[in-house]
């Protein structure tokens, strides 16, 4: 046997860990040392898992080397460290999680409230995520011992990898009823209240990113039916969708000039109202993801309510300011808050005209299209709301009566056709709008919904009343019309010209041309590779009479394209030179060496085409 024979030496690494002279950095100079670990190596996982040199192995993650090398090589023994150490090997985590001295001097690294190194602190957070998969219990039980350490994983919540501890802390127990019990822990350590807390106008962009995507985070877990314990809300997320949770983030944000603050803390907003994805999709289960689902909160609206005026003086600034993500955050939030359903949000929007607010931003900033987007999402649900009482038609009749959101449509419309009159030649031509095209997919839903029976009323009483209800009828049935041929024709010649036959009414048998896919398709023809030349295709037709197999049509070639189209190969050829074709057939396999020219078959800028145009033939090569 092959495996008998083979003489394996054994590793450098057995050799080094049995002297007794041997150091830790000698043998983390080992290239082999993380392979040998993984496997399991008896010797090596005793030589590591010795007291000193477990201190030594977290002392190079911990601590920031001093030797000033370059970076490849600094953090070299961290790297080597921390792959040992989280090798989910079950030696070195029992023993590692079974010393109280080796998880203090691990936690250590957070006990500070100096700047910590980024990539040793993700060396760290790896370690402690391997010991809350494996040990749990152990590590929980160190945490209450040391609540003080909570308070220093916030404190270094502007480093990403201290701000994904955070998060596994939460999801990481596996059992729903220790979970359970994790969060209401975490809720009388006031993790909430002190993530709110630091949501302020002096914390750095890293801080409040990584704060607001851990509550966004912490809110989707904690609504997930799965991890939830017998169908029990979490203690997280019930402090977090109490009223006063809710009003304090809100009044950190409006009472804030800084734009990151504002652009994440509106994003935490929106998760409030989003519905979490599932975290395993059911089989056969439909997901419509065009449709949002929102969460409908009493508090949530009610804070939102009272502080709505204050989130639209942030969004509504003078002409010209720039349109940046804070701005589009906010809008994004009112869309959302469209799709409540909520009375009172809906009667605060009326009363404080949002929607007129956000239509001059509309044309305000022509090219944004990350604003029209939204704004016409926005118009588009509110015109396709279904009505069951008065209430429901708070913010339609708003956006029809007082709006009048079809006379801005035509003004829209009336502006561009000014602008691009261009039958003064003096006249400099502009450059057409970003919003055109939005304008015309509202007029779309307008055209639908008269011509339709949800909601027809609304508009019909308006456009009675109008002062010139012809203008209506000539916009839906000219310029609407053309306008979508012309959005639903293609940008270029259909390709289909080229690979399929030309239907035509005139089914005679004089019209021929190849129509290369149903070549391909036909039944009657036989793929062959030749051996000699794989880029040969041999078909064969079972019929003696090539017209038989196929009914040839013209292939048509645009006039704009001035160049020559050929196809060649040595038994039949197809080529285009100065608008003739010409046709070249090879009689069997035993054919005379000169190739018999068939001129003239068909003109493709021809209006008519040649009679008898059929060609007896037994074998047909083509090369692609």
């Amino acid at each position: 046997m092959f495996w008998q024979q083979l003489n394996l030496e054994d590793s450098l690494l057995n050799e080094l860990v049995t002297k007794e002279d041997t150091t830790l950095d000698r043998v983390l100079e080992e290239s082999d040392i993380i392979q040998e670990c993984k496997t399991k190596n008896e010797k090596l996982l005793e030589f590591l898992c010795r007291m000193e040199n477990m201190h030594q192995l977290i002392d190079y993650i911990i601590s920031e080397p001093q030797d000033e090398s370059d970076e490849k090589t600094k953090f070299y023994k961290s790297y080597i460290s921390c792959e040992l150490l989280s090798s989910d090997t079950t030696l070195i985590t029992d023993t590692l999680a079974n010393d109280s001295t080796l998880i203090s001097q691990l936690w250590s690294f957070v006990r500070t409230h100096e700047e910590i190194n980024p990539l040793l602190a993700s060396f760290f957070s790896r370690v402690v995520q391997i010991l809350l998969n494996r040990r749990p219990n152990l590590i929980l039980e160190f945490l209450k011992d040391h609540p003080s350490l909570i308070d220093d994983l916030i404190f270094h919540i502007d480093t990403s990898a201290i701000m994904d501890l955070i998060y596994r802390i939460v999801i990481c127990f596996e059992n729903s009823i220790t979970r359970f019990k994790v969060c209401h822990w975490l809720r009388d350590m006031r993790l909430v209240e002190k993530l709110v807390s630091s949501l302020s106008e002096e914390a750095s962009s890293d801080t409040l990113c990584n704060t607001c995507h851990l509550l966004s985070d912490v809110i989707k877990v904690c609504r997930d039916p799965q991890e939830s314990f017998k169908g029990a809300k979490d203690a997280l997320l019930i402090e977090l969708e109490e009223e006063t949770t809710i009003q304090n983030i809100i009044t950190t944000i409006t009472s804030s000039k800084n734009k990151f603050l504002i652009n994440h803390g509106v994003g935490v907003l929106q998760t409030y109202l989003t519905k979490p994805t599932p975290t395993s999709m059911v089989p056969n289960m439909t997901v419509e993801i065009d449709k949002p689902s929102i969460v409908s909160l009493e508090s949530f609206n009610k804070s939102i309510s009272a502080n709505l005026e204050a989130l639209q003086g942030l969004l509504v600034q003078p002409k010209g300011t720039a349109f940046r993500s804070d701005r589009l955050q906010i809008v994004k939030l009112i869309v959302l808050l469209v799709q409540c359903y909520s009375v009172d949000i809906n009667s605060e929007l009326v009363r404080l005209r949002t929607l007129e607010h956000l239509w001059k931003l509309f044309l305000q900033h022509p090219f944004n299209n990350f604003l029209h987007t939204q704004v016409v999402s926005m118009i588009h649900h509110i015109l396709n709301t279904k009505i069951a009482n008065n209430d429901d038609a708070i913010l339609l009749n708003f956006m029809i009566s007082d709006m009048k959101i079809l006379s801005k449509i035509e003004d829209a419309w009336s502006e561009q056709t000014i602008r691009e009159d261009h039958s003064n030649p003096c006249k400099k031509r502009v450059r057409r709008a970003g919003y055109l095209g939005h304008v015309y997919r509202i007029a779309y839903d307008v055209q639908e919904i008269i011509t339709g029976k949800e909601n027809k009323k609304y508009f019909q009483e308006w456009l009675d009343c109008h002062e010139d209800p012809q203008f209506w009828q000539t916009f839906f049935d000219e310029t609407l019309k053309e306008q979508r041929k012309k959005n639903e024709s293609d940008l270029g010649p259909d390709p289909r010209r080229y690979l399929h036959n030309i239907d035509s009414d005139d089914d005679s048998d004089d019209k021929i041309g190849i129509g290369l896919k149903n070549l391909v398709n036909n039944p009657l023809f036989t793929w062959k590779t030749d051996d000699d030349d794989d880029a040969d295709f041999s078909f064969e037709p079972t019929g003696n009479d090539f017209s038989q197999v196929m009914d040839f049509k013209p292939v048509v070639v645009p006039e704009w394209k001035e160049r020559n189209i050929e196809f060649w190969d040595k038994n039949i050829g197809i080529s285009d030179t100065d608008g003739a074709t010409s046709m070249q057939t090879q009689e069997g396999s035993s054919s005379s060496s000169e190739d018999e020219d068939i001129k003239d078959v068909h003109d493709p800028w021809a209006s008519t085409t040649p009679q008898g145009a059929t060609i007896p033939v037994k074998q047909v090569t083509m090369r692609f």
